[in-house]
């Protein structure tokens, strides 16, 4: 017989909370954001889940000076949640004559999150830790109606292909529009 009531609503919620957010946070498969017309050869078809999060945390830190404490799998803030970083990574793909791009799902629960605090942002890590773009969530939220979008019963997402040509990074825009150069955010 339980001697003590103890309350459980709290952790439970926690685990369906934090099991809903590694499903929103998979990125959606390559049918899923194929661009219109695009095939991928067979080998590229197989999803293999990219691990360098972790090592972009130190480039971010040292990027705002400040140490960055892991709030979820994939969101950091700073001890005082002034400052809060979501750090998404893709691997490389391949697309016309060899430019590298890489596709990102983001979901109104993470734009939802971000609102939250003061200075919010979103880290693409393209391909590895080396290769980081900073994108302030106030500018980026500007340019979510260019992107295509999943919405489903189960998730909603934006699709978000950056692509690298030369040394310009860009975002794809959906429907003809011109793509939109984002060189700037490069974290060097």
């Amino acid at each position: 017989m339980p001697r003590e009531f103890t309350r459980v609503d709290g952790i439970i919620d926690l685990v369906f909370s934090a099991t809903k957010e590694a499903k929103e946070e998979d990125t959606p498969d390559e049918t899923s954001g194929r661009l219109e017309g695009e095939s991928f050869p067979e080998k590229e078809k197989k999803f293999a889940p990219v691990t360098f999060r972790a090592a972009c945390i130190p480039r971010l830190e040292e990027r705002f000076g400040e140490t960055l404490v892991k709030q979820s799998s994939a969101l950091f803030a700073t001890p005082d949640e002034r400052i809060a970083v979501l750090c998404t990574t893709s691997r490389e793909h391949h697309r016309q004559q060899s430019t590298p791009s890489y596709w990102f799902a983001f979901h109104p629960s993470q734009k939802k999150v971000l609102e939250e605090y003061e200075d919010a942002w979103i880290c693409f890590g393209c391909g590895s830790e080396s290769q980081l773009l900073l994108i302030p969530l106030n500018r980026f939220v500007q340019w979510l109606p260019f992107f295509n979008k999943t919405e489903s019963d189960e998730r909603d997402y934006w699709h978000v292909l950056i692509y690298k040509r030369g040394g310009e990074w860009n975002l794809y825009a959906k429907g003809g529009r011109a793509n939109i150069s984002i060189t700037e955010f490069y974290l060097r």
